[in-house]
């Protein structure tokens, strides 16, 4: 929506937020809708191979435990 971070901080609670949720719901903002009128895709960012086991492992050894 064009808001910064900031002023959602400051400015949004979960009320609010569940108001807007339902507003958009029922008339979604226009960015949404032209893109989803024109099938617009996000351009493809390199995707990086997802290594579970080995993003846990490095994790376990950074806090110096032993996986069992």
């Amino acid at each position: 929506m064009g808001w910064t971070w900031d002023y959602v901080e400051e400015t949004l609670d979960v009320p609010r937020l569940a108001a807007l949720t339902a507003y958009w719901r029922e008339h979604p903002p226009t960015h949404v809708l032209l893109a989803a009128r024109y099938a617009y895709k996000a351009p493809n960012e390199p995707t990086r191979s997802v290594n579970t086991d080995g993003d846990i492992a490095s994790l376990v050894q950074a806090f110096g435990g032993v996986r069992p």
